[in-house]
């Protein structure tokens, strides 16, 4: 019988944010409680954070399946919340150093784009990792570099748009499309010029000026011009900061409510059976002649996950089934 639900099951979130060379991306994850970033490229420079250092793929798959079947505490003895990806642009390299041998572009790899789809294979086990690692509660963030893609309309002139520097056919629409949240990083900047008598006034596009504001922002919807999304009702941009944007998706509720999810499901310890159990069913073995030492193991590895919940129900079975199915029900 199908079973209908209205909401999904909590899990991380997917989170990617692209930008140019030094806007601060780095920085914007360095700073988050509870973050580990796996490093591909030395992105912060001196700034301490926790991280791990990879060099090649088949280092950074192995890394991401540990972090997904066993992650390690941080430094600081506290869990890992956050799994951050710098930078997926980096990854890709990475990936195409190892199908090829070499260092080129995803354009060079292979005739009739045969390296180019070994790459894209590559990248789905790369995505389908974080998937793991996300519906086990982590909140994945992906960073990249940014490029801008020309667009080319059939029935307007071409145009330029700012994209994730990711291969545009195999790995870019894969990764857009699995994130919960695309943001942009740049910075919005002010270009005044000199007037008369020595005001400055914003400068026009036939005269020269200097910038005279700065402002970092995060952008959060698309438009024609920049590749973005999220599902959160995000405003169009916000500052490149990590509080305000924690704050706008109310990340300690999500948060809140993933972790109760995770306690709630995580499984019951065992717990010592109980003697009367054990001999019960050692009373019941002994018809068949079998050595006492064999029975304990096989009520040891049949009953291992018994709980303070279900010991009543060991119980019960010891006592009421019969000894053959007691034999099989043990493996014997």
């Amino acid at each position: 019988m199908l079973t209908i639900t209205t909401k999904q099951k909590p899990r991380g979130l997917r989170i990617g944010v692209y930008g140019t060379h030094g806007i601060g991306k780095t920085t914007l994850v360095a700073g988050i409680l509870g973050c580990l970033v796996v490093s591909c490229e030395d992105g912060a420079g001196n700034q301490e954070y926790p991280q791990v250092s990879v060099h090649t793929w088949e280092q950074l798959i192995r890394v991401l399946e540990e972090i997904r079947d066993n992650p390690p505490p941080l430094p600081n003895g506290s869990p890992i919340r956050f799994l951050a990806i710098d930078t997926v642009s980096t990854a890709e390299k990475l990936a195409i150093r190892s199908v090829t041998g070499k260092e080129i572009s995803l354009d060079d790899v292979g005739e009739f784009a045969k390296g180019a789809k070994q790459v894209g294979g590559h990248f789905l086990r790369f995505y389908g990792i974080l998937e793991e690692i996300s519906i086990k509660g982590i909140h994945v963030i992906g960073l990249c570099h940014a490029t801008l893609e020309t667009i080319r309309p059939p029935d307007s002139a071409d145009y330029q748009k700012w994209s994730p520097a990711l291969d545009q056919k195999y790995v870019c629409p894969g990764f857009v499309r699995w994130l919960d949240v695309l943001l942009f990083a740049c910075s919005d900047v002010v270009v005044s010029a000199r007037g008369l008598k020595g005001q400055e006034t914003e400068a026009s596009v036939t005269k020269k000026g200097k910038v005279t504001k700065e402002d970092r922002r995060l952008y959060c919807v698309g438009s024609a011009y920049l590749e973005a999304k999220n599902r959160y009702g995000l405003p169009e941009s916000i500052g490149l900061s990590w509080a305000e944007f924690a704050k706008l998706m109310k990340l300690p509720e999500i948060e809140k409510e993933l972790l109760a999810y995770i306690e709630s499901n995580k499984p019951k310890p065992p717990v010592d059976l109980k003697p009367e159990i054990k001999e019960t069913l050692l009373d019941k073995m002994s018809v068949f002649g079998l050595e006492e030492k064999a029975v304990l193991a096989a009520i040891e590895k049949s009953l291992s996950r018994v709980t303070t919940q279900n010991q009543e129900i060991s119980l019960n079975w010891s006592k009421n089934s019969t000894t053959e199915q007691i034999r099989k029900g043990l493996g014997l």
